[in-house]
């Protein structure tokens, strides 16, 4: 028993209280309050009521609710039907080819998240109110994403101004706050992390293959944001002048063209495999018909 005692006594003099500076209690409570400002400016339209705003939000809850319900009959076969369904509700009577003319990206994201939500958090909430809201948070966890990627080149001072902006934005405010399932939130949520785990492959202690599996990951997450909104194609911009920049400058030329090749295939890759994104190489039957203009 005693040596028991003894055993324990040594165990608990092993074990040392964390300490944490008071610079870093500062600055998680600045990126708490950042975060906290960002969610009431994005929800403070509840006050005038608790609805999806404008027209295209409620198409992309119309297709976004086809694919909930294709799932919930069909398991994975509803997904791939998704992609053949031609919906004569909104154009008639050609029929709207839905995954052609849409953002699917946007549909699916909504879909899978308002399932994983319901079924396996077995949180009880309509798809409709889920889509309410979901804009609010992606826009409150896209001001976390800013810092992080500001804080790379500017400090952490550079990056808490930075999330400060992004959070009280009136443009993105008013593009995506509560009610605004279209978009911009979530494709800039997606861009915003592509860009920044991309820029980790320059840490010192991330190696090849790490470089490879980061640069993969920000190509599919900038691919599936041009899913979403035709606007993340000028992240794409950004990252063609980031690798002829890069070659002029003292930059490991090594993991950049390794990481940039990679990136680039997949985010070519995903945006080919999806009909809305990839490039028209023929004449459609409805190509030039209202429908066709009114989609987009």
């Amino acid at each position: 028993m005693a040596d028991l005692s003894q055993s324990l006594k040594e165990a608990l003099k092993s074990i040392r209280r964390p300490t944490i500076s008071s610079r870093n209690i500062l600055l998680t409570l600045a990126l708490v309050a950042v975060f906290s400002i960002a969610l009431s400016l994005r929800i403070y339209p509840a006050r005038y009521g608790y609805y999806l705003h404008e027209y295209d939000p409620y198409f992309d809850y119309y297709a976004t609710n086809h694919l909930v319900e294709g799932v919930k009959a069909k398991g994975l076969d509803g997904l791939a039907e998704y992609f053949k369904w031609r919906d004569y509700s909104t154009w008639f009577p050609e029929g709207r080819d839905v995954a052609a003319s849409s953002q699917v990206g946007l549909h699916f994201s909504g879909a899978i998240l308002y399932l994983i939500t319901t079924e396996i958090f077995n949180i009880q909430i309509s798809l409709y109110d889920f889509l309410v809201i979901l804009p609010v948070f992606l826009g409150a966890f896209t001001t976390l994403i800013m810092f992080l990627l500001v804080k790379r080149f500017a400090g952490a001072g550079g990056g808490l101004l930075a999330a400060l902006f992004f959070a009280t934005s009136p443009p993105i405010l008013g593009r995506g706050s509560l009610g605004w399932f279209k978009s911009e939130p979530l494709a800039l949520f997606l861009a915003l992390s592509a860009t920044y785990l991309y820029l980790t492959i320059y840490d010192s202690n991330v190696k090849m293959r790490g470089v490879m599996w980061r640069a993969g990951l920000a190509g599919i997450l900038l691919g599936y944001a041009n899913t979403c909104w035709g606007g993340a194609q000028y992240f794409g911009i950004v990252f063609g002048l980031f690798f002829i920049v890069a070659a002029l400058l003292k930059f490991d030329l090594e993991k950049t063209t390794y990481s940039g090749g990679a990136s680039s295939i997949l985010n070519t890759h995903l945006q080919l495999d999806l009909p809305k994104t990839r490039p028209i190489l023929y004449p459609e039957p409805y190509r030039y018909t209202a429908y066709r203009w009114v989609s987009f």
